[in-house]
């Protein structure tokens, strides 16, 4: 009696998923990233439009493909996005050359003192944040708190 059986071969040991090898690229950018745009306001600024394009992706995502998702999920995205959305007025502001004009306590300074003081723990809260969300809206907010935390270590210290 003659049985075949089908011939099984080796899997190999050294195959990587997509989304694993995508995860490795976006850390590695954001710790060689930041070095490489510092001083460089065309770079900083391309970063910049880029995530305020993806956060209003997160919002449009957010609200026109509703998933089931747990209460408590919801409320941390939607807190993830209100401070995405919050956040971007003050890199503009940053960015801007009028904080050199304005003297004394002025509602900029007040306005910004959170990402000035706190922004070491806050930035890094949203990469967290973003990550409760589901499908696409997780990318577009993940790759909007990426490129702001990027943004933010490639910036020199902020004057406000």
């Amino acid at each position: 009696m003659n049985v075949t059986s089908p011939t099984v071969e080796p899997k190999n040991h050294f195959e990587a998923r997509p989304l694993f090898l995508t995860a490795c690229f976006v850390l590695l950018a954001a710790f060689l990233l930041p070095g490489a745009i510092r001083d460089h306001r065309i770079a900083q600024w391309s970063i910049l439009i880029l995530s305020c394009l993806a956060t209003f992706a997160g919002w449009f995502l957010g609200f026109a493909h509703r998933q089931a998702n747990s209460k408590w999920r919801q409320i941390v995205v939607f807190a993830t996005a209100v401070y995405l959305t919050a956040s971007i007025p003050v890199f503009f502001l940053e960015f801007s050359q009028v904080k050199w004009f304005m003297r004394g306590p002025h509602w900029a300074s007040m306005y910004a003192r959170p990402w000035v003081h706190w922004g070491s723990l806050i930035i890094p809260l949203s990469v967290v944040g973003s990550l409760f969300g589901h499908g696409r809206v997780r990318i577009a907010l993940l790759g909007a708190s990426i490129l702001l935390l990027i943004l933010w270590q490639s910036m020199s210290r902020w004057v406000f």
